[in-house]
């Protein structure tokens, strides 16, 4: 059963163009306990007692229990990206939640196989939360993360990701730009041109995976736009992913 949250904002943060990470601080309860890929509802006031739903995959990892961060990409006209766009710091938001299944699998069946975290835009929340809870308990397993974006102007967060990288040897990750012409040679280390569907046929060359070249043999988790995950899952299941280690997310 969701539980209803009192927040107030207490930090409010630019990544990119019309990317920002709202922080919330848990007033009443004063914690929240959920786990790592799940999301958080907004609820919208709508001026006479109802209120609009949006939900929200939380960007950090259940280690933090007080307060929790949103990945909002802010929409011209949109019923959440005006609320949270004229919300002050120190003002009270109503969630309801957690909820979600998008979580990391740990069952028997599930052990010893690599996680493949395929995302597009602000769906990269719930597999860095994911990424971070969980990679420091799997050293045996790779854990690969492959995002996609249009251009470099709107790219974030790939410093904390370097830094992973060069924490956990079995952590990679690749970002692909979908609407730019060309790199220059630093950039060439994580960016690749195109879409991130070049990632997902580079996982035995480009990121050396031990798995014989079989990409049935990863766990997938696939998180973004219902019509992109759509997309990326057929062409995931064209490529031979296990329908039962296919993970997904779709953002309405």
């Amino acid at each position: 059963m969701l539980q209803t949250f009192k927040t107030k904002l207490v930090e409010k943060k630019r990544l990119a163009e019309r990317i920002y990470i709202f922080k919330f601080l848990c007033v009443e309860p004063d914690s929240l306990h959920f786990e790592a890929g799940q999301y958080m509802i907004l609820k919208v006031p709508q001026g006479d007692g109802e209120y609009k739903n949006r939900l929200y995959s939380i960007l950090n990892t259940p280690a933090k229990k007080h307060d929790f961060e949103l990945l909002v990409k802010l929409i011209p006209g949109g019923v959440a990206s005006e609320y949270l766009t004229q919300l002050e710091l120190g003002a009270e938001a109503i969630f309801d939640g957690p909820a979600g299944v998008f979580t990391l699998k740990e069952e028997e069946r599930h052990k010893g196989r690599h996680k493949v975290f395929v995302a597009t835009g602000t769906g990269v929340a719930p597999a860095v939360s994911m990424i971070e809870a969980h990679l420091p308990h799997h050293p045996e397993e790779h854990f690969v993360l492959l995002w996609g974006t249009p251009t470099k102007k709107d790219v974030y967060l790939t410093e904390e990701w370097e830094k992973l990288e060069g924490q956990y040897p079995n952590f990679r990750f690749a970002v692909f730009l979908s609407q730019e012409e060309e790199l220059s040679g630093d950039e060439k280390k994580h960016f690749m041109l195109g879409r991130v569907n070049k990632g997902i046929d580079a996982l035995t060359t480009a990121f050396g995976l031990p798995t014989g070249g079989d990409i049935a043999n990863f766990d997938l988790y696939v998180a973004g736009d219902r019509y992109i995950v759509d997309s990326l899952r057929e062409y995931l299941l064209s490529k031979g992913a296990d329908p039962g280690h296919l993970v997904l997310e779709k953002f309405v």
